[in-house]
């Protein structure tokens, strides 16, 4: 289990141990300090795997997300010398609709969200961003959500 951080999981392939598994490390990330669970949603194709490769400064090439991507744990540190930073626990869900009862069963109250969106979509976007919030918003009612609009350039 040591490359479960790359491995991309679907609800079809996912057995009891690896759901054991994956609610193990949900818990570790909630009770290590300080640090954060970091859930990137949204459509398909919404940019959530590119701005999360950009936020760890990774370059690798981006695929389809399926299931749920667990990236190993990336921590921030604007001065190491003052702090030891801030440890994210990155989890890249899949925005295909086929997933989203599955995804559910990941949605925890202690986490940050972000809400991806594609800019150009108008009001069908506004839509799709208001399914999310209510998806988030009925297994995990308090939690923090940022909307990070992308595309903005199309």
């Amino acid at each position: 289990l040591e490359n479960i951080w790359t491995n991309n999981y679907t609800p079809s392939k996912l057995g009891y141990e690896d759901m054991k598994y994956l609610h193990k490390e949900l818990l570790q990330c909630a009770s290590s300090s300080p640090s954060v669970k970091l859930m990137f949603v949204g459509n398909t194709n919404s940019g959530k795997s590119t701005l999360l490769n950009c936020l760890m400064d990774l370059d690798e090439a981006i695929e389809p997300t399926k299931g749920i991507n667990v990236k190993h744990n990336w921590v921030y540190s604007p001065k190491p010398s003052v702090n030891p930073g801030i440890t994210f626990c990155p989890w890249d869900f899949s925005g295909k609709q086929i997933y989203s009862a599955a995804h559910q069963c990941f949605i925890a109250q202690k986490a940050l969200y972000v809400l991806c969106w594609r800019t150009y979509e108008g009001e069908k976007g506004i839509q799709q961003l208001k399914e999310w919030l209510l998806a988030i918003k009925a297994r995990a009612n308090d939690a923090a959500v940022v909307i990070v609009g992308t595309h903005i350039d199309l």
